[in-house]
């Protein structure tokens, strides 16, 4: 049992726990800020997710974001309305999901949008299990060259439309082309990061 003796008004008491704090119920009470009355909405729930995935803890989505060290910024972490805040001055909308513009960057108002599923699932670092090329937009594309020789297709899907870029020697040039395509006509979608 422990004796603790409530800074605040005094009074002491006795648990079986150690406690976080050493204030009695009333007067933490009294110290919480006040509640802001959203915590069924899906705002909130989207802002409580995005906390989770970063807090760091033993779960197999939370560790894929801290092992790459993405957090979320104190701001947001420790005050629901700031974020509210931010989200309704961005574009919030019932329609829209929360994503970080570079996959690899933090919850943080610089790094944040809101956008449709559509978009938000081609901005991702995970390529297609059926991807053998490595890059985003690269597939072989094979001929009957009596060399034994392999071309590789480069094409852009958006919006549920396929966009062919053409066919290359080398994946390397394939992902290229895709980058320049990308980076001049959808700037939303990531590029792939050419091996050297």
């Amino acid at each position: 049992m422990y004796k603790i003796k409530c800074e605040d008004c005094g009074i002491v008491r006795e648990l079986q726990r150690k406690p976080k704090t050493n204030l009695c119920r009333s007067c933490s009470g009294k110290n919480r800020p006040s509640k802001h009355g959203m915590y069924k909405t899906r705002l909130y729930t989207i802002w409580n997710s995005a906390k989770k995935r970063t807090s760091g803890s033993l779960n197999s989505v939370s560790r894929r974001y801290t092992e790459r060290g993405i957090l979320m910024c104190k701001q947001w972490r420790e005050d629901f309305t700031i974020f509210r805040e931010w989200a309704l001055n961005n574009g919030y909308s019932d329609k829209l999901t929360l994503d970080r513009i570079d996959t690899n960057g933090h919850y943080e108002p610089s790094n944040c949008r809101w956008t449709t599923k559509l978009i938000q699932s081609q901005n991702t670092i995970l390529l297609h299990k059926t991807n053998k090329t490595g890059y985003r937009g690269v597939s072989k594309y094979s001929y009957n060259f009596k060399d034994g020789r392999v071309m590789y297709r480069a094409r852009v899907k958006y919006m549920g439309k396929e966009i062919n870029l053409g066919k290359y020697d080398t994946a390397k040039e394939a992902a290229k082309a895709y980058n320049n395509y990308v980076s001049a006509n959808l700037p939303e979608i990531p590029l792939n990061i050419i091996k050297e």
